[in-house]
Parts: structure tokens; C-alpha cells; sequence
């Protein structure tokens, strides 16, 4: 009888801390198996032609491609969450991180 009592006050726990945990104020898209979200700041770089960086909260930098990614996230100096796609076909001359596409932007977290 005590056993099954704590099993249940396990599983009420667990619920609990789902719903907690659940996001706020709206669903978040799944992500698809390629894809990952990096918060971070974009910069346009000083060195090459058109080169965008993209210096991600995870400590990466990632570069972005001007003739693929949205006009509104090359800004230089702001902070936006982005859905990224790695793409290691490709090779650029701007060397100012891993090339990757723009699946999704998405706003950033306060702060």
C-alpha cells in the first residue's frame, strides 16, 4: 500500500513539473531532425564582400548568406533566435564560421 501511494506521488510530481516547464504564452514549433535554434547577434564582418556572422549564445559562430537568409535578420548588431540548418556542400570565402541556412527566425528571449 505504500509503495503504490509513493508510485502515485511520483507520477503527480512528474505531472507537475511538465506543466510547469511547459512553454509560455504560445506553442513552440518542432524542430526537424537537421535543424537546431541558437539564440545570438549578428554582425557584418569587416573582412570579405557581404560576409554576415552570426556569434551564437552556444560560443559558435555561424555564417550567414545574404542570398538565403531573411533581409530583416541582417542587421548588423541584433539579437534574434534563429532555426538553423547546417551546410556542409558549400564553401565560402568569408570564413567567419559554419555556413548554415535560416529555416526560421524566431523573436528573442527577454531578458
Amino acid at each position: 500500500m505504500i509503495r503504490r501511494l509513493l508510485a502515485l506521488g511520483g507520477v503527480a510530481v512528474g505531472v507537475t513539473l511538465l506543466l510547469a516547464c511547459a512553454p509560455k504564452g504560445g506553442t513552440v514549433a518542432a524542430l526537424g531532425a537537421d535543424e537546431f535554434r541558437v539564440s545570438g547577434t549578428v554582425s557584418k564582418s569587416q573582412v570579405g564582400m557581404n560576409c554576415w556572422r552570426f556569434a551564437g549564445e552556444d560560443g559558435k559562430g555561424y555564417e550567414l548568406r545574404p542570398d538565403q537568409a531573411p533581409a530583416e535578420v541582417l542587421v548588423d548588431g541584433r539579437a534574434v533566435t534563429l532555426i538553423l540548418k547546417k551546410r556542409a556542400d558549400l564553401m565560402s570565402s568569408c570564413m567567419v564560421g559554419e555556413i548554415v541556412d535560416v529555416v526560421r527566425v524566431e523573436p528573442a528571449p527577454a531578458r
